[in-house]
């Protein structure tokens, strides 16, 4: 049932995605409404888009993405799994998996580390909630080997539980890594980046690093659940 909301309330919650969410189009911000609560029709929203930045809307419809063929047969057949180092300059790691028929994000968290022991424990957490995958896919990266053995013990060897291989083979998830950052990142990438040009950063600095983890940690994983939350409700 579509939400009883007026043009000027709508046009506010708009507004304060669009901020949060300046690279997001009609559909995502659709989803992030539909998170909030707030069930509208699609041309409403379009219509609040061209409103409140009528260029990013012209911009937005005049491009196309191209998808690959892909398949995967059934619903947590295979897991995609990887860790994302664009932040990686203040001591930011965002972990993620992607479920390879459903595009489910399974997880997706922010850390100040890349240990194995940090993967496992997202990668468990996720399965308490969406059942252990039949496979799981990864680079070769040695923060997954607990993953690999998790899988290897549980599945067996024979069953092939854990394939690694280069990244161009784990489509999915690097497709998700570019949304990720054109939606959530890349906020936090251009604003580090301004913080030491004007010599407020120091990136080899303990305290400052350990001063901007406390800051923004948690606001760079509400950013994620959030963006998580709406694409697993966003048609595809």
């Amino acid at each position: 049932m579509l939400s009883a909301i007026d043009d000027g309330e709508l046009e506010q919650h708009v507004r304060q995605l669009q901020s949060q969410y300046p690279n997001s189009g009609n559909e995502m911000i659709r989803a992030l409404l539909r998170a909030q609560g707030v069930l509208v029709t699609r041309s409403r929203v379009r219509e609040m888009l061209t409103r409140v930045n009528p260029t990013a809307a012209a911009r937005r419809w005049s491009q196309t993405v191209a998808r690959r063929v892909y398949h995967v047969p059934y619903p947590n057949s295979l897991w995609h799994i990887d860790g994302n180092m664009r932040l990686i300059r203040w001591g930011f790691v965002i972990h993620g998996a992607i479920d390879g028929y459903s595009r489910l994000i399974t997880y997706l968290n922010c850390s100040t580390d890349n240990r194995a022991t940090t993967v496992l424990s997202q990668f468990l957490k996720a399965t308490c909630l969406y059942a252990l995958p039949s496979r799981v896919r990864s680079d070769h990266g040695g923060e997954n080997i607990l993953v690999a053995l998790f899988m290897h013990l549980v599945q067996g060897l024979e069953h092939r539980g854990f394939i690694t291989g280069r990244s161009v083979h784990n489509q999915r998830i690097e497709r998700l890594w570019r949304d990720v950052f054109l939606h959530v990142l890349q906020h936090f990438y251009l604003m580090f980046y301004s913080l030491e040009y004007s010599e407020v950063l120091n990136p080899d600095d303990d305290v400052h690093r350990l001063s901007l983890h406390i800051v923004y940690l948690p606001e760079i994983q509400k950013r994620l659940e959030q963006f998580r939350q709406a694409w697993n409700l966003h048609p595809l």
